[in-house]
């Protein structure tokens, strides 16, 4: 009798420990989660030539201004939806809670890596930096590299679900256009962007600010076009493309 009894108080520690550890790993939702996505267009930029028909024995004086598309630089724009859920490794939810969309903030983040420790994550640094443009082969004196386009002082603060806060005007940042129009180089410009890293792992990381509905870098008062979110991520532009991975930390 004693032997069953100490059997039984066994199998009732073991599913008690498996009870709280699917707990913990399906109702977890304090730190950034991977995002997924769903693609709608793709577009790119291509100049078009001027051209000019002059006789024999002119001399013509003339400016040339090119505008050429950017290989080493790609965005990702768009809007953002979520929910909490509380379900299992199959993907099954006993219970969901929508987020409110009009009320919804948080950051949105791109990294070449699809694993991310998130109890760690700091500015990127020198030394950070510099390591991503040689894997991307970027030149440390190319004026497009990703030092000289992120070379901003002054941002907003990153106050991170989890363990992780960033500090305003701290790291390396930038901000993408509206309108067509460069911003302010301060933290009251829309769709600020960061340079950071997993301080763990090393991996580095892009993270940008979920706005509401604002008019983004391709509209104005006269089309009816809003995005929540606006990224700028690194290329290698002799590469046929690199893979990024998207995560969000909604709050």
């Amino acid at each position: 009798m004693k032997k069953i009894s100490e059997r039984f108080r066994l199998i009732l520690l073991l599913l008690g420990l498996f009870i709280y550890v699917s707990l913990v790993i399906h109702f977890s939702f304090g730190i950034p989660g991977g995002a997924d996505t769903t693609f709608i267009s793709s577009e790119n930029y291509t100049s078009t030539p001027d051209g000019r028909a002059d006789p024999g024995g002119v001399i013509v004086t003339m400016t040339i201004d090119a505008t050429l598309q950017d290989g080493s630089w790609k965005a990702y724009v768009g809007n953002i939806s979520g929910k909490l859920v509380l379900r299992n490794s199959g993907g099954w939810s006993i219970y969901e809670w929508p987020f409110d969309a009009s009320t919804l903030g948080g950051f949105i983040f791109a990294s070449r890596n699809d694993s991310v420790n998130w109890d760690n994550v700091l500015c990127a640094n020198d030394s950070t930096i510099l390591a991503e443009q040689d894997f991307l082969g970027m030149s440390s004196t190319a004026a497009d590299n990703i030092n000289n386009t992120f070379n901003w002082t002054e941002h907003d603060a990153m106050a991170m679900s989890g363990p992780s806060d960033i500090a305003s005007d701290s790291c390396s940042a930038t901000a993408t256009y509206v309108n067509g129009t460069s911003q302010p180089a301060d933290d009251t410009a829309f769709f600020q962007e960061l340079l950071l890293y997993d301080n763990t792992d090393l991996n580095f990381l892009y993270g940008t600010f979920i706005e509401q509905s604002l008019f983004g870098y391709d509209s104005n008062s006269t089309i009816n076009s809003t995005r929540d979110f606006q990224l700028i991520v690194a290329e290698n532009d002799s590469s046929a493309g690199t893979t990024y991975y998207f995560y969000a930390d909604l709050q």
